[in-house]
């Protein structure tokens, strides 16, 4: 194939970088490539890119394309603008662990030469995709309409000392209609910076629950995945809540009896550890959005876990899967 071995005194060493593409579903843009935001989430520092042209999106972040052939790629990946990019990088630098190359004018190609590299910019990625895609959704999504950012593609390249592109190669081979809105240039820009401070306030073990019940295929993993986001959000923000304040704002109107009110109410202290109020007390205290009939569909949705967890259900049906994932959002929306 045109490799030859690294002599003894040999080494390869370079810098890379990461680009992760995400589809976005549910929206439609205008520019081929909106301004570029540089970010930090979850000390990790990324830049983030938007627009029709997958090309000229990843020239702005990293300074080249991302395919040569941009129209192939998308026939390739069924995919469709518009498209998020966001880049990684470039890592510190690293030492190549292979020992064969082949090298060309301007290219360095090696086969799995620089694993940690790609390991370091693969944690740095995790850190940052579930909260930031999270918020991404939230701020773009609606009532109406449901705005989707779907991984489809990422990419790790490098640089060598000497200017060279490093292309590190491993071959691993493993066996709806949507409706959109138009979302002007000035609104999508406003919408993703919007989105990065949010997405820093986000709890990241919720922000992974919401991402894997997001990202995943099959039914009940995706209900599952989003009733954990529900019952760590009812939790955190439970334990978040000054409860003798709350207990003396409800017994307000009974000014004469509040004492004795607040040994009542303490006295069920226990009955507070059940999800359901646990629930029930965050919509009274700090999900005001939210009204009986959320309290009311909360419960089917754990009815639903509770069939499943007890081997009476085996599976939600599709509806649910829906109103599961839109109910999360209705709640991270004003959390």
């Amino acid at each position: 194939m045109g490799y030859k071995a690294l002599g003894p005194s040999e080494s390869l060493t370079g810098t890379f970088t990461r680009v992760d593409v995400f589809v976005v579903e549910g929206i439609t843009l205008d520019a081929p490539c909106l301004p570029s935001l540089e970010a930090c989430i979850n000390s990790v520092p990324f830049k983030m890119g938007l627009g029709t042209s997958l090309n000229e999106v990843c020239r702005q972040l990293v300074g080249d394309d991302y395919v040569d052939d941009e129209e192939q790629w998308k026939k390739d990946k069924r995919s469709s603008p518009p498209f998020l990019l966001l880049s990684f990088g470039p890592s510190r630098e690293y030492v190549g662990s292979g020992t064969h190359f082949k090298e060309s004018e301007e290219l360095l190609e090696t086969y799995d030469c620089f694993r940690e590299a790609k390991k370091e910019l693969k944690k740095q990625s995790d850190a940052v995709v579930p909260s930031l895609l999270t918020s991404l959704t939230l701020n773009f999504s609606s009532a109406e309409r449901l705005v989707k950012f779907l991984p489809l593609s990422s990419a790790f390249c490098g640089k060598s000392k000497e200017g060279k592109k490093i292309f590190d190669w491993y071959l691993e081979v493993s066996g709806g209609a949507i409706a959109c809105k138009r979302f002007d240039d000035n609104s999508a820009e406003e919408r993703t910076a919007s989105a990065v401070k949010i997405a820093k306030t986000f709890d990241r073990e919720t922000a992974q629950f919401y991402y894997r019940g997001y990202t995943e295929k099959d039914p009940l993993k995706r209900f599952l995945h989003f009733f954990l986001c529900v019952e760590r959000l009812v939790h955190s923000t439970f334990s978040k809540i000054e409860h003798r304040e709350a207990v003396s704002s409800l017994l307000s109107g009974h000014a004469t009896t509040e004492t004795s009110g607040q040994k009542l109410l303490a006295a069920h202290r226990d009955s507070w550890k059940d999800l359901r109020n646990r629930f029930i007390w965050c919509v009274m205290h700090k999900w005001t959005h939210l009204s009986d009939a959320d309290v009311e569909q909360f419960e089917q949705f754990k009815s639903v876990r509770d069939r499943i967890s007890h081997g009476k259900q085996s599976a939600p049906d599709g509806a649910t899967v829906t109103d599961i994932e839109a109910f999360v959002i209705r709640i991270l929306g004003n959390s």
